[in-house]
């Protein structure tokens, strides 16, 4: 069954196309803003492509109000257009992420904190594209406000890798790391940052090694909003590494 499952998916990879405490661009880097598409279910403040010789990376900057509900999207990138597409994930996908939330804040017991902290979090998923998840990431803060002042009441971070994934390809989690914690805007605003990077060696060729980076900043802030910056890199070494795809999502 995995072996046809396998087979198809290697077919189906033939006709897909791919879909701050941030490492800064390298020198030589072609950085190309996307505007949204038409057809986008959604519009973000910032996003970037980023090429060079040995990795493309996607940045994303958006803003959310809090208690606004779970906003889940899978970003496809026309690089022919210089234009990204927000899907929103529905139905089944989005009754999966609400679950995935909700046993987070359990294992963190922070439902003690909840009525006084606003709180603002992301979930990063690189997917292969047939939607298969292949590895995850987490952030998550909760912040008190003493206008104007905000302050770090909470924060949370997780990491999960698919081995084996539905396709049977294996991935391992590299890092997982804090990077910075800051107060900015006069300790208006919480800045948290964090990074993940997971690897494969048998994503279709065994012989190629693909690397994925996750990195996330969070900002809440005394207006009740919460900021999130998003920087995912892939290496060009892994065989067909650039057909993997990101899903966002926000709660």
């Amino acid at each position: 069954m995995k072996t046809n499952a396998k087979i198809v998916f290697l077919c189906l990879t033939l006709i897909f196309l791919l879909v701050l405490n941030f490492p800064a661009a390298a020198k030589g880097d072609n950085i190309i803003k996307l505007k949204p598409s038409e057809n986008s279910e959604g519009v973000l403040d910032n996003v970037e492509l980023i090429l060079s010789d040995s990795k493309i990376g996607l940045k994303v900057e958006g803003t959310k109000k809090v208690d606004s509900g779970i906003d889940v999207f899978k970003i496809i990138i026309d690089k022919e257009k210089n234009e990204y597409k927000l899907e929103k994930v529905q139905d089944q996908k989005l009754k999966e992420y609400e679950n995935l939330i909700k046993e987070k804040d359990i294992e963190q017991n922070n439902f003690s904190i909840l009525s006084t902290s606003y709180s603002g979090g992301v979930i990063v998923t690189t997917t292969d594209p047939v939607d298969e998840p292949l590895c995850k990431t987490w952030h998550k803060i909760w912040w008190s406000v003493d206008y104007p002042y905000s302050t770090l009441t909470s924060r949370y971070k997780d990491t999960w890798a698919a081995n084996p994934s539905f396709f049977n390809t294996h991935w391992y989690v590299d890092a997982e790391e804090w990077t910075g914690l800051s107060y900015i805007d006069g300790g208006r605003t919480v800045r948290s940052s964090m990074h993940s990077s997971f690897y494969n060696y048998d994503f279709n060729d065994p012989n190629a090694r693909t690397d994925v980076d996750h990195y996330i900043t969070l900002e809440g802030r005394n207006s009740g909003y919460f900021g999130y910056e998003g920087l995912w890199y892939w290496t060009w070494s892994g065989d067909m590494a650039d057909l993997l795809i990101t899903t966002l999502a926000t709660y």
